[in-house]
């Protein structure tokens, strides 16, 4: 597992807040694969760190938040989410929140497969 670079975290687009009849947008990720260039919505609050690594062909998307204690893991294959994972309380999951990311990951991975 590799850390994936080629990503922003930015606001969803418009439209697609519009449909989901959120007031507020949410995050999303938009990241390069194959020279196709991909914006999927994510799970991310805007006070999360996030980060992003690879394996193969699928994106590991690590959001977590220090102060309100949660942790979430979403993959992405080929722009669309194909699993994903949350816990309120990262103790729930049995997780450091101060963990190395990858180890986090794998953790949550656990999870999901």
């Amino acid at each position: 597992m590799r850390r994936f670079q080629h990503y922003i975290i930015d606001e969803e687009p418009y439209e697609r807040q519009k449909d989901a009849g959120r007031y507020n947008p949410a995050r999303a990720i938009v990241y390069q694969w194959d020279k196709m260039t991909y914006n999927v919505t994510i799970d991310a609050g805007t006070s999360d760190d996030v980060d992003v690594y690879h394996e193969g062909n699928t994106l590991y998307v690590l959001s977590r938040n220090y102060g309100l204690d949660y942790v979430g893991l979403e993959l992405i294959e080929n722009g669309e989410i194909v699993g994903e994972v949350f816990f309120q309380y990262a103790e729930n999951a049995d997780v450091n929140l101060d963990a190395a990311p990858w180890n986090i990951i794998k953790q949550l991975s656990e999870y999901i497969y």
